[in-house]
Protein backbone atom coordinates (compact mmCIF):
# COMPACT_ATOMS: atom_id res chain seq x y z
CA UNK A 1 0.00 0.00 0.00
CA UNK A 2 2.86 2.32 0.89
CA UNK A 3 4.44 1.65 -2.52
CA UNK A 4 1.20 2.58 -4.30
CA UNK A 5 0.97 5.80 -2.29
CA UNK A 6 4.49 6.72 -3.33
CA UNK A 7 3.63 5.97 -6.95
CA UNK A 8 0.46 8.10 -6.73
CA UNK A 9 2.34 11.00 -5.15
CA UNK A 10 5.01 10.74 -7.84
CA UNK A 11 2.42 10.87 -10.63
CA UNK A 12 0.61 13.76 -8.93
CA UNK A 13 3.87 15.68 -8.47
CA UNK A 14 4.79 15.15 -12.12
CA UNK A 15 1.32 16.30 -13.23
CA UNK A 16 1.50 19.43 -11.05
CA UNK A 17 4.98 20.15 -12.38
CA UNK A 18 3.64 19.76 -15.93
CA UNK A 19 0.80 22.22 -15.20
CA UNK A 20 3.24 24.75 -13.74
CA UNK A 21 5.54 24.49 -16.75
CA UNK A 22 2.62 24.85 -19.15
CA UNK A 23 1.34 27.88 -17.25
CA UNK A 24 4.84 29.42 -17.23
CA UNK A 25 5.00 29.28 -21.03
CA UNK A 26 1.38 30.37 -21.58
CA UNK A 27 -0.12 33.75 -22.46
CA UNK A 28 -1.96 33.67 -19.12
CA UNK A 29 1.36 33.76 -17.26
CA UNK A 30 2.59 36.63 -19.45
CA UNK A 31 -0.65 38.55 -18.86
CA UNK A 32 -0.31 38.04 -15.11
CA UNK A 33 3.34 39.13 -15.02
CA UNK A 34 2.67 42.21 -17.15
CA UNK A 35 -0.52 43.34 -15.36
CA UNK A 36 1.30 46.10 -13.44
CA UNK A 37 2.86 47.42 -16.66
CA UNK A 38 -0.59 47.41 -18.27
CA UNK A 39 -1.87 49.57 -15.43
CA UNK A 40 0.88 52.11 -16.12
CA UNK A 41 0.49 52.01 -19.91
CA UNK A 42 -3.30 52.38 -19.89
CA UNK A 43 -2.97 55.64 -17.99
CA UNK A 44 -1.40 57.07 -21.16
CA UNK A 45 -4.92 57.70 -22.49
CA UNK A 46 -5.31 60.45 -19.89
CA UNK A 47 -2.41 62.47 -21.35
CA UNK A 48 -3.67 65.41 -23.37
CA UNK A 49 -0.53 66.98 -24.78
CA UNK A 50 -1.03 69.71 -27.39
CA UNK A 51 -0.18 67.81 -30.60
CA UNK A 52 0.47 70.95 -32.64
CA UNK A 53 2.77 72.41 -30.00
CA UNK A 54 4.66 69.14 -29.54
CA UNK A 55 5.07 68.60 -33.28
CA UNK A 56 6.20 72.20 -33.79
CA UNK A 57 8.85 71.93 -31.07
CA UNK A 58 10.07 68.58 -32.40
CA UNK A 59 10.20 69.82 -36.00
CA UNK A 60 12.13 72.98 -35.15
CA UNK A 61 14.66 70.98 -33.14
CA UNK A 62 15.15 68.35 -35.85
CA UNK A 63 15.51 70.95 -38.60
CA UNK A 64 18.06 72.97 -36.62
CA UNK A 65 20.19 69.92 -35.91
CA UNK A 66 19.91 68.02 -39.21
CA UNK A 67 19.67 70.70 -41.92
CA UNK A 68 23.40 71.59 -41.83
CA UNK A 69 24.32 67.92 -42.42
CA UNK A 70 24.80 67.12 -46.12
CA UNK A 71 27.00 64.02 -45.86
CA UNK A 72 24.95 60.79 -45.81
CA UNK A 73 27.42 58.95 -43.56
CA UNK A 74 27.38 61.76 -41.00
CA UNK A 75 23.57 61.98 -41.18
CA UNK A 76 23.26 58.25 -40.48
CA UNK A 77 25.61 58.43 -37.50
CA UNK A 78 23.91 61.55 -36.09
CA UNK A 79 20.29 60.47 -36.56
CA UNK A 80 19.74 58.60 -33.28
CA UNK A 81 21.37 61.32 -31.18
CA UNK A 82 19.32 64.06 -32.85
CA UNK A 83 16.15 61.98 -32.45
CA UNK A 84 16.63 61.46 -28.72
CA UNK A 85 17.55 65.10 -28.16
CA UNK A 86 14.47 66.41 -29.99
CA UNK A 87 12.13 63.85 -28.40
CA UNK A 88 13.21 65.18 -25.02
CA UNK A 89 13.01 68.87 -25.91
CA UNK A 90 9.52 68.49 -27.42
CA UNK A 91 8.21 66.30 -24.55
CA UNK A 92 6.82 63.79 -27.04
CA UNK A 93 5.90 61.47 -24.14
CA UNK A 94 2.96 63.85 -23.55
CA UNK A 95 1.35 62.33 -26.65
CA UNK A 96 0.81 59.18 -24.58
CA UNK A 97 3.24 57.01 -26.56
CA UNK A 98 3.57 53.51 -25.09
CA UNK A 99 6.45 51.09 -25.68
CA UNK A 100 5.77 47.42 -26.51
CA UNK A 101 8.59 44.88 -26.43
CA UNK A 102 9.43 41.97 -28.68
CA UNK A 103 12.32 39.67 -27.80
CA UNK A 104 14.91 41.90 -29.52
CA UNK A 105 13.18 45.17 -30.42
CA UNK A 106 10.59 47.71 -29.33
CA UNK A 107 7.43 49.01 -30.98
CA UNK A 108 5.65 52.25 -30.10
CA UNK A 109 1.93 53.07 -30.18
CA UNK A 110 -0.55 55.74 -29.13
CA UNK A 111 -3.79 54.28 -27.79
CA UNK A 112 -7.15 55.83 -28.81
CA UNK A 113 -8.42 58.35 -26.26
CA UNK A 114 -12.06 57.23 -26.66
CA UNK A 115 -13.31 54.11 -24.88
CA UNK A 116 -14.72 51.53 -27.31
CA UNK A 117 -14.22 53.91 -30.25
CA UNK A 118 -14.70 51.36 -33.00
CA UNK A 119 -12.73 48.94 -35.20
CA UNK A 120 -8.92 49.16 -35.23
CA UNK A 121 -6.36 47.33 -37.33
CA UNK A 122 -2.65 46.49 -37.20
CA UNK A 123 -0.53 45.27 -40.10
CA UNK A 124 2.73 43.40 -39.53
CA UNK A 125 4.86 43.34 -42.69
CA UNK A 126 7.72 41.01 -41.81
CA UNK A 127 6.78 38.90 -38.79
CA UNK A 128 10.22 37.56 -37.90
CA UNK A 129 8.91 34.66 -35.75
CA UNK A 130 7.88 37.01 -32.93
CA UNK A 131 4.43 38.40 -32.06
CA UNK A 132 4.97 39.34 -28.41
CA UNK A 133 4.41 43.03 -29.09
CA UNK A 134 1.25 42.29 -31.08
CA UNK A 135 -0.13 40.26 -28.16
CA UNK A 136 0.71 43.06 -25.72
CA UNK A 137 -1.10 45.55 -27.96
CA UNK A 138 -4.16 43.29 -28.23
CA UNK A 139 -4.36 42.77 -24.47
CA UNK A 140 -4.02 46.46 -23.60
CA UNK A 141 -6.54 47.48 -26.27
CA UNK A 142 -9.06 44.95 -24.95
CA UNK A 143 -8.70 46.44 -21.48
CA UNK A 144 -9.57 49.79 -23.07
CA UNK A 145 -12.67 48.23 -24.65
CA UNK A 146 -11.23 48.21 -28.20
CA UNK A 147 -10.98 45.24 -30.56
CA UNK A 148 -8.12 45.00 -33.06
CA UNK A 149 -8.01 43.09 -36.36
CA UNK A 150 -4.50 41.82 -37.16
CA UNK A 151 -3.04 41.16 -40.62
CA UNK A 152 0.45 39.68 -40.99
CA UNK A 153 2.56 39.09 -44.10
CA UNK A 154 5.84 37.19 -44.31
CA UNK A 155 7.11 35.10 -47.23
CA UNK A 156 8.38 32.32 -44.92
CA UNK A 157 5.47 30.30 -43.44
CA UNK A 158 7.80 28.34 -41.12
CA UNK A 159 6.84 29.38 -37.56
CA UNK A 160 5.42 32.72 -38.80
CA UNK A 161 2.19 31.22 -40.11
CA UNK A 162 1.49 29.21 -36.97
CA UNK A 163 2.31 32.19 -34.73
CA UNK A 164 0.31 34.86 -36.50
CA UNK A 165 -2.86 32.82 -36.95
CA UNK A 166 -3.11 32.88 -33.13
CA UNK A 167 -4.07 36.56 -33.34
CA UNK A 168 -5.14 37.30 -36.91
CA UNK A 169 -4.93 36.58 -40.62
CA UNK A 170 -1.61 35.43 -42.09
CA UNK A 171 -0.47 35.98 -45.70
CA UNK A 172 2.60 34.06 -47.02
CA UNK A 173 3.66 37.06 -49.10
CA UNK A 174 6.62 39.39 -49.48
CA UNK A 175 5.33 42.98 -49.54
CA UNK A 176 7.28 45.78 -51.21
CA UNK A 177 7.14 49.00 -53.18
CA UNK A 178 6.07 47.34 -56.44
CA UNK A 179 5.12 43.88 -57.69
CA UNK A 180 7.94 41.88 -59.25
CA UNK A 181 10.95 39.70 -58.54
CA UNK A 182 13.75 41.19 -56.46
CA UNK A 183 16.48 40.09 -54.09
CA UNK A 184 15.40 39.77 -50.46
CA UNK A 185 17.03 38.83 -47.17
CA UNK A 186 14.67 36.44 -45.39
CA UNK A 187 14.77 34.32 -42.24
CA UNK A 188 14.68 30.66 -43.18
CA UNK A 189 14.68 27.72 -40.75
CA UNK A 190 18.39 28.00 -39.96
CA UNK A 191 18.91 31.77 -40.25
CA UNK A 192 18.94 34.61 -42.78
CA UNK A 193 19.59 33.96 -46.47
CA UNK A 194 19.52 36.20 -49.55
CA UNK A 195 17.33 34.94 -52.37
CA UNK A 196 15.15 36.14 -55.23
CA UNK A 197 11.59 36.64 -54.03
CA UNK A 198 8.28 37.57 -55.66
CA UNK A 199 7.06 40.80 -54.06
CA UNK A 200 3.49 42.11 -54.00
CA UNK A 201 2.91 45.85 -54.38
CA UNK A 202 1.96 47.26 -50.96
CA UNK A 203 -0.74 49.48 -52.51
CA UNK A 204 -2.25 46.48 -54.32
CA UNK A 205 -2.10 44.46 -51.07
CA UNK A 206 -4.06 47.03 -49.08
CA UNK A 207 -6.47 48.29 -51.72
CA UNK A 208 -7.21 45.26 -53.89
CA UNK A 209 -6.54 42.18 -51.76
CA UNK A 210 -7.82 43.51 -48.41
CA UNK A 211 -9.96 46.46 -49.57
CA UNK A 212 -8.65 48.54 -46.65
CA UNK A 213 -7.65 52.19 -47.00
CA UNK A 214 -7.42 53.32 -43.37
CA UNK A 215 -4.38 51.82 -41.61
CA UNK A 216 -4.21 52.47 -37.88
CA UNK A 217 -0.85 50.78 -37.25
CA UNK A 218 1.74 49.64 -39.80
CA UNK A 219 4.75 47.66 -38.52
CA UNK A 220 7.20 47.31 -41.41
CA UNK A 221 10.33 45.16 -41.12
CA UNK A 222 10.96 43.73 -44.58
CA UNK A 223 14.75 43.24 -44.34
CA UNK A 224 15.80 45.97 -46.78
CA UNK A 225 12.80 46.10 -49.12
CA UNK A 226 12.25 49.71 -48.00
CA UNK A 227 15.11 50.66 -50.34
CA UNK A 228 13.68 48.95 -53.43
CA UNK A 229 11.20 50.22 -56.02
CA UNK A 230 10.77 53.71 -54.54
CA UNK A 231 9.13 52.30 -51.41
CA UNK A 232 9.58 55.54 -49.41
CA UNK A 233 7.25 57.26 -51.91
CA UNK A 234 4.21 55.90 -50.04
CA UNK A 235 4.87 58.36 -47.18
CA UNK A 236 5.19 61.50 -49.33
CA UNK A 237 2.63 64.15 -50.22
CA UNK A 238 1.01 63.11 -53.53
CA UNK A 239 2.75 59.74 -53.13
CA UNK A 240 1.23 56.38 -54.01
CA UNK A 241 -0.67 56.03 -50.73
CA UNK A 242 -2.21 59.48 -50.97
CA UNK A 243 -3.12 59.22 -54.67
CA UNK A 244 -4.80 55.85 -53.98
CA UNK A 245 -6.79 57.14 -51.01
CA UNK A 246 -4.78 55.14 -48.43
CA UNK A 247 -4.12 56.79 -45.09
CA UNK A 248 -1.80 55.47 -42.38
CA UNK A 249 -1.78 56.82 -38.84
CA UNK A 250 1.15 55.18 -36.98
CA UNK A 251 4.21 53.45 -38.41
CA UNK A 252 7.02 51.43 -36.85
CA UNK A 253 9.72 50.86 -39.46
CA UNK A 254 13.20 49.35 -39.50
CA UNK A 255 15.76 50.81 -41.91
CA UNK A 256 18.28 48.14 -42.96
CA UNK A 257 21.90 48.52 -43.98
CA UNK A 258 23.09 45.18 -45.36
CA UNK A 259 24.56 45.82 -48.81
CA UNK A 260 25.21 48.79 -51.10
CA UNK A 261 25.71 50.80 -47.90
CA UNK A 262 26.61 54.26 -49.33
CA UNK A 263 23.56 54.24 -51.61
CA UNK A 264 21.20 53.24 -48.80
CA UNK A 265 22.48 55.89 -46.42
CA UNK A 266 22.04 58.49 -49.15
CA UNK A 267 18.46 57.33 -49.76
CA UNK A 268 17.71 57.44 -46.03
CA UNK A 269 18.97 61.02 -45.74
CA UNK A 270 16.82 62.09 -48.73
CA UNK A 271 13.81 60.36 -47.18
CA UNK A 272 14.20 62.07 -43.81
CA UNK A 273 14.83 65.51 -45.29
CA UNK A 274 11.68 65.23 -47.40
CA UNK A 275 9.64 64.05 -44.39
CA UNK A 276 10.85 67.14 -42.52
CA UNK A 277 10.11 69.40 -45.48
CA UNK A 278 6.54 68.17 -45.93
CA UNK A 279 5.68 68.31 -42.19
CA UNK A 280 3.30 65.37 -42.42
CA UNK A 281 4.96 62.88 -40.06
CA UNK A 282 6.69 63.22 -36.75
CA UNK A 283 9.59 60.76 -36.44
CA UNK A 284 10.33 59.70 -32.86
CA UNK A 285 12.31 57.18 -30.80
CA UNK A 286 15.17 56.72 -33.25
CA UNK A 287 17.26 53.73 -32.22
CA UNK A 288 20.13 51.79 -33.78
CA UNK A 289 21.25 48.18 -33.49
CA UNK A 290 23.13 47.86 -36.77
CA UNK A 291 19.91 49.03 -38.43
CA UNK A 292 17.83 52.09 -37.55
CA UNK A 293 14.39 51.72 -36.02
CA UNK A 294 11.93 54.60 -35.66
CA UNK A 295 8.30 55.43 -34.95
CA UNK A 296 6.34 57.72 -37.28
CA UNK A 297 3.15 59.53 -36.26
CA UNK A 298 0.95 61.10 -38.94
CA UNK A 299 0.14 64.70 -38.01
CA UNK A 300 -1.26 65.66 -41.41
CA UNK A 301 -3.63 62.86 -42.31
CA UNK A 302 -4.16 63.96 -45.89
CA UNK A 303 -7.91 63.62 -45.31
CA UNK A 304 -10.03 66.61 -46.24
CA UNK A 305 -12.29 67.83 -43.43
CA UNK A 306 -15.47 69.78 -44.03
CA UNK A 307 -15.37 73.21 -42.39
CA UNK A 308 -19.10 73.75 -42.85
CA UNK A 309 -20.32 70.55 -41.21
CA UNK A 310 -20.46 71.27 -37.48
CA UNK A 311 -22.43 69.31 -34.92
CA UNK A 312 -24.27 71.01 -32.08
CA UNK A 313 -26.60 69.38 -29.56
CA UNK A 314 -29.59 71.06 -27.95
CA UNK A 315 -29.59 69.98 -24.29
CA UNK A 316 -32.32 72.37 -23.16
CA UNK A 317 -34.96 69.64 -23.35
CA UNK A 318 -33.29 67.50 -20.69
CA UNK A 319 -35.62 67.21 -17.69
CA UNK A 320 -32.83 66.21 -15.28
CA UNK A 321 -29.65 67.94 -14.19
CA UNK A 322 -27.23 65.04 -14.54
CA UNK A 323 -27.14 63.30 -17.90
CA UNK A 324 -24.92 61.92 -20.66
CA UNK A 325 -24.61 62.67 -24.35
CA UNK A 326 -24.51 59.29 -26.10
CA UNK A 327 -23.77 58.35 -29.74
CA UNK A 328 -25.81 55.39 -30.95
CA UNK A 329 -23.98 53.51 -33.72
CA UNK A 330 -25.22 50.51 -35.67
CA UNK A 331 -23.79 47.88 -35.49
CA UNK A 332 -21.05 49.26 -33.19
CA UNK A 333 -21.49 49.82 -29.46
CA UNK A 334 -22.67 53.22 -28.20
CA UNK A 335 -20.13 55.90 -27.34
CA UNK A 336 -20.32 57.85 -24.08
CA UNK A 337 -19.32 61.21 -25.44
CA UNK A 338 -19.83 63.74 -22.66
CA UNK A 339 -21.34 64.08 -19.19
CA UNK A 340 -23.34 67.10 -18.01
CA UNK A 341 -24.10 68.31 -14.49
CA UNK A 342 -26.45 70.86 -12.93
CA UNK A 343 -23.74 73.57 -13.02
CA UNK A 344 -23.88 73.72 -16.85
CA UNK A 345 -26.18 76.17 -18.62
CA UNK A 346 -28.62 73.99 -20.56
CA UNK A 347 -29.89 76.91 -22.62
CA UNK A 348 -26.63 77.09 -24.62
CA UNK A 349 -26.27 74.56 -27.49
CA UNK A 350 -23.21 72.34 -27.11
CA UNK A 351 -20.83 72.38 -30.09
CA UNK A 352 -18.85 69.17 -30.52
CA UNK A 353 -15.66 70.75 -31.83
CA UNK A 354 -13.66 67.48 -31.92
CA UNK A 355 -16.18 65.81 -34.21
CA UNK A 356 -15.35 66.11 -37.92
CA UNK A 357 -16.90 64.89 -41.15
CA UNK A 358 -14.00 63.50 -43.21
CA UNK A 359 -13.86 62.81 -46.93
CA UNK A 360 -12.01 59.53 -47.50
CA UNK A 361 -12.00 59.87 -51.27
CA UNK A 362 -14.77 60.17 -53.86
CA UNK A 363 -18.16 60.32 -52.14
CA UNK A 364 -17.03 58.41 -49.04
CA UNK A 365 -17.51 60.41 -45.82
CA UNK A 366 -16.93 59.21 -42.26
CA UNK A 367 -17.28 60.75 -38.81
CA UNK A 368 -14.02 61.18 -36.89
CA UNK A 369 -13.35 62.23 -33.31
CA UNK A 370 -9.86 63.69 -33.55
CA UNK A 371 -7.81 61.05 -35.42
CA UNK A 372 -10.20 58.18 -34.60
CA UNK A 373 -12.94 57.06 -36.99
CA UNK A 374 -16.15 56.57 -35.00
CA UNK A 375 -18.96 55.86 -37.49
CA UNK A 376 -20.48 56.28 -40.95
CA UNK A 377 -23.65 57.64 -39.36
CA UNK A 378 -24.87 57.94 -35.80
CA UNK A 379 -27.76 59.18 -33.70
CA UNK A 380 -27.41 61.46 -30.68
CA UNK A 381 -29.45 60.95 -27.54
CA UNK A 382 -29.37 62.09 -23.91
CA UNK A 383 -29.27 59.48 -21.16
CA UNK A 384 -30.30 60.38 -17.64
CA UNK A 385 -28.20 59.33 -14.65
CA UNK A 386 -31.43 58.43 -12.92
CA UNK A 387 -31.80 55.54 -15.38
CA UNK A 388 -28.47 54.12 -14.28
CA UNK A 389 -29.66 51.73 -11.60
CA UNK A 390 -26.20 51.02 -10.23
CA UNK A 391 -25.49 50.57 -6.54
CA UNK A 392 -22.58 51.32 -4.25
CA UNK A 393 -19.67 48.98 -5.12
CA UNK A 394 -18.79 46.13 -2.77
CA UNK A 395 -16.66 47.15 0.16
CA UNK A 396 -15.55 45.74 3.48
CA UNK A 397 -15.09 47.42 6.84
CA UNK A 398 -13.37 49.59 7.88
CA UNK A 399 -13.72 51.67 4.68
CA UNK A 400 -16.73 54.00 4.38
CA UNK A 401 -18.13 54.60 0.87
CA UNK A 402 -20.73 57.31 0.29
CA UNK A 403 -22.29 58.35 -3.02
CA UNK A 404 -21.89 62.06 -3.78
CA UNK A 405 -25.31 63.70 -4.06
CA UNK A 406 -26.83 60.25 -4.48
CA UNK A 407 -25.14 59.88 -7.90
CA UNK A 408 -23.18 56.94 -9.28
CA UNK A 409 -20.66 59.34 -10.79
CA UNK A 410 -18.76 60.16 -7.62
CA UNK A 411 -17.89 58.64 -4.26
CA UNK A 412 -16.55 59.88 -0.93
CA UNK A 413 -14.11 57.39 0.61
CA UNK A 414 -12.86 57.30 4.18
CA UNK A 415 -10.40 54.95 5.90
CA UNK A 416 -9.12 54.74 9.49
CA UNK A 417 -6.05 56.75 10.39
CA UNK A 418 -2.90 55.47 8.72
CA UNK A 419 -4.71 53.60 5.90
CA UNK A 420 -5.52 54.79 2.38
CA UNK A 421 -8.46 53.91 0.05
CA UNK A 422 -7.85 51.51 -2.84
CA UNK A 423 -10.08 50.36 -5.69
CA UNK A 424 -9.37 47.13 -7.54
CA UNK A 425 -11.03 45.72 -10.61
CA UNK A 426 -11.22 42.03 -9.79
CA UNK A 427 -11.46 40.77 -13.36
CA UNK A 428 -7.84 41.61 -14.17
CA UNK A 429 -6.55 42.21 -10.60
CA UNK A 430 -6.19 45.69 -12.01
CA UNK A 431 -5.56 48.36 -9.37
CA UNK A 432 -7.42 51.47 -10.47
CA UNK A 433 -6.97 53.81 -7.51
CA UNK A 434 -4.36 54.02 -4.76
CA UNK A 435 -5.05 56.89 -2.38
CA UNK A 436 -2.45 58.89 -0.47
CA UNK A 437 -4.73 60.24 2.29
CA UNK A 438 -7.31 58.71 4.61
CA UNK A 439 -10.16 60.60 2.91
CA UNK A 440 -10.52 61.11 -0.82
CA UNK A 441 -13.15 61.90 -3.43
CA UNK A 442 -13.43 59.92 -6.66
CA UNK A 443 -15.23 61.95 -9.31
CA UNK A 444 -13.97 60.28 -12.50
CA UNK A 445 -16.50 57.45 -12.46
CA UNK A 446 -19.42 57.33 -14.89
CA UNK A 447 -22.49 55.12 -14.67
CA UNK A 448 -24.25 54.28 -17.93
CA UNK A 449 -26.93 51.62 -18.42
CA UNK A 450 -26.09 49.98 -15.11
CA UNK A 451 -22.34 49.75 -15.73
CA UNK A 452 -19.74 51.83 -13.93
CA UNK A 453 -16.74 53.17 -15.85
CA UNK A 454 -13.57 54.68 -14.41
CA UNK A 455 -11.48 56.69 -16.91
CA UNK A 456 -12.87 54.57 -19.75
CA UNK A 457 -12.36 51.21 -18.00
CA UNK A 458 -15.42 49.09 -17.22
CA UNK A 459 -15.47 48.41 -13.47
CA UNK A 460 -17.50 45.23 -12.96
CA UNK A 461 -17.65 43.81 -9.42
CA UNK A 462 -15.19 46.39 -8.05
CA UNK A 463 -13.77 46.10 -4.54
CA UNK A 464 -13.08 49.05 -2.24
CA UNK A 465 -10.70 48.45 0.65
CA UNK A 466 -8.26 50.20 2.97
CA UNK A 467 -4.56 49.49 2.87
CA UNK A 468 -1.58 50.70 4.84
CA UNK A 469 0.74 52.79 2.66
CA UNK A 470 3.86 51.32 1.07
CA UNK A 471 5.21 54.64 -0.11
CA UNK A 472 8.70 55.90 0.65
CA UNK A 473 8.86 58.94 2.96
CA UNK A 474 7.00 61.85 1.35
CA UNK A 475 8.84 65.00 0.34
CA UNK A 476 7.02 68.32 0.59
CA UNK A 477 7.44 70.45 -2.55
CA UNK A 478 6.36 74.05 -1.99
CA UNK A 479 5.33 76.45 -4.74
CA UNK A 480 7.71 79.26 -3.86
CA UNK A 481 7.77 82.65 -5.50
CA UNK A 482 10.52 81.74 -7.96
CA UNK A 483 8.48 78.77 -9.22
CA UNK A 484 5.42 80.81 -10.10
CA UNK A 485 4.80 82.45 -13.44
Amino acid sequence: MHRYSQFFLGVLSFYLFFLLVRFYFSDDYTDWIEADQDEIDLKSVTLRGDKSEIFGAWHRCFMENSSPITDAEEFWKSFVGISRKCDGQANVHQLGIVTLRNSDEMKHVVFPKIFNAGPHNLFTIGIGRDIRAEKQFRRKMLKLGNNVTFYGADPIPYINGELYTQIGQYFPLAIGGKSGISNARVMEKYGYIETNMIHIDIVYFFKEILNITIIDNLWFDAEGEEFNNDFFDIFYDNGRFETNGIDVCQVNIEIHITSDVPHRKEEFMKFMKRILEEKKYGVFFGDEFGHIRMYMFNYGTGLSISDTCKVTVDISKSTVDNFFLVFLRDPENPLIFRRFTKSMDKSIPVELTDLKCVNEGGNEYKWYHGPVKVADNFEVTLLSDEECGCSIPTYNDPIEVTQLDGSCNGYQLKCPEGQFPNLEKNEFSFGLIKGISETMTVAETSCVNGKVYYEGTTVEDPMWYCRAPNYSPLTLISCTAECRN
